[in-house]
């Protein structure tokens, strides 16, 4: 009776051994399988919550106004940029736009609510630019006949793409939320 103790246990351990061994092939030959099959790699970024601010007090004839400027990620994973470039691997970089919102504020009112979008800048950037870009800053220079005059920068992330633009915003009048794009 004694010998059949021990041979129940040495079956367990060949047949526990012999599946283990097995399952180690099947992985050995899915990860050859990927590595020969492998044409695009993709790299998704991660959502950011960061928010880039800017609060400036300007001086519009007598009065004071507060004028916010907000550009933040929408984390819409909207943006696809494939890079070529390598012989074996296609690199696919999948990025999130960005907008900003424009706000200008007096002591009891609002002159000023805006949200731009890169669509503005369409006509006036390059297809291939365009559609890759980001906006990236939105930086305030001067008020002049009921217009803010912002300095715009776009960029295609992880490259040294820089592009950028001037361009207004009436704030008052019947033009007032009409944005036009000045210069590239």
């Amino acid at each position: 009776m004694r010998p059949y103790f021990l041979l129940v246990p040495a079956c367990l351990l060949l047949a526990c051994n012999e599946k283990i061994g097995n399952d180690a092939n099947v992985q050995n030959s899915s990860q050859v399988l990927e590595e020969t099959n492998i044409d695009t790699l993709t790299n998704y970024w991660p959502c950011e919550y960061d928010t880039i601010k800017s609060d400036i007090s300007i001086r519009i004839d007598n009065d004071y106004f507060q004028l916010n400027t907000y550009v933040y990620s929408l984390n819409d994973s909207s943006i696809h940029r494939f890079n070529e470039a390598y012989q074996k691997k296609v690199y696919q970089d999948i990025y999130h736009n960005y907008e900003s919102s424009i706000y200008l504020t007096g002591s009891q009112d609002t002159l000023l609510m805006q949200i731009l979008k890169k669509e503005i800048f369409k006509d006036i950037f390059p297809p291939e630019f365009y559609q890759q870009a980001v906006i990236k800053s939105v930086e305030y220079k001067a008020v002049r006949s009921n217009q803010l005059f912002f300095h715009v920068e776009l960029i295609v992330p992880d490259t040294d793409w820089i592009k950028s633009a001037e361009m207004s915003i009436f704030f008052r009048t019947s033009k007032k939320g009409r944005l036009s794009v000045i210069s590239s």
